[in-house]
């Protein structure tokens, strides 16, 4: 699942709010894709199966995802949600609470990313900086830049990289370098990454999935303007540009 700007259009039942049926309008952010979700019971589908829901997220940017699960004691709802052309499957956990739910989803019921949705009109700045296992300092757009230069040849080159860490978890990452020798130089595109991100006990780590396995970037020092990670290589400085 791509992190989205969501509009969430979920369709709740008298069994999920203690009132009849009606319309609710959640927002959200999943990877800057904006996409609707429709959650329905399943009485609408002629499934008689009790506390049966189904839904469907649709995405700007054409991808779809079917949503199939159960309410339990707690008004939660779990089930699978179904990537509609790979057809990869994902467990969700949604939870309700007073200003909209959370959406958790992973390969697996241990889930390992939370999406938090708003009722309509509640502002949701820095939506996901409470998510526990994310230090809010680190949210935000970091650069970095190493240069080299060997008098003797001639030779220089300069990197640099572009760490974007984003609330709800995901990360990207950026690298393009530059070089030289004498009259003769060039660029390459470097690489474009994305991925997932978390923090325990001053720590980075960053996966390709949001369940891992995770692989620590060293401890941080943060500021409102600087963060240092400390790795075995050389510490790195980065820049907030974001």
């Amino acid at each position: 699942m791509r992190v989205l700007s969501l509009l969430v259009v979920l369709f709740l039942s008298q069994g999920l709010f203690g009132q009849e049926f009606t319309e609710r309008v959640y927002t959200g952010n999943i990877n800057g894709i904006s996409c609707t979700l429709r959650l329905e019971p399943g009485s609408l589908h002629n499934d008689e199966t009790e506390n049966r829901f189904y839904g469907m997220i649709l995405g700007s940017d054409g991808s779809t995802y079917i949503l199939m699960g159960d309410q339990n004691d707690s008004s939660q709802l779990i089930g699978s949600v179904w990537d509609k052309f790979t057809a990869q499957e994902f467990k969700f956990l949604i939870e309700f609470n007073d200003s909209g739910l959370n959406f958790n989803f992973g390969l697996n019921d241990s889930y390992g990313t939370t999406v938090n949705f708003y009722k309509k009109g509640v502002e949701a700045q820095k939506q996901f900086s409470d998510k526990v296992g994310l230090d809010s300092q680190l949210i935000g757009v970091w650069r970095r830049t190493e240069s080299f230069s060997d008098p003797i040849t001639g030779f220089s080159y300069v990197i640099e990289e572009t760490l974007s860490l984003f609330g709800d978890g995901t990360l990207q990452f950026i690298s393009k370098s530059a070089g030289g020798n004498g009259g003769v130089t060039g660029t390459t595109p470097g690489q474009q990454l994305k991925g997932y991100w978390k923090t325990d006990n001053k720590a980075l780590f960053t996966s390709d999935l949001p369940t891992g396995p995770w692989m620590n970037n060293g401890n941080y020092l943060v500021d409102p303007n600087n963060m240092m990670l400390k790795q075995s290589g050389g510490n790195k400085l980065w820049n907030r540009i974001q």
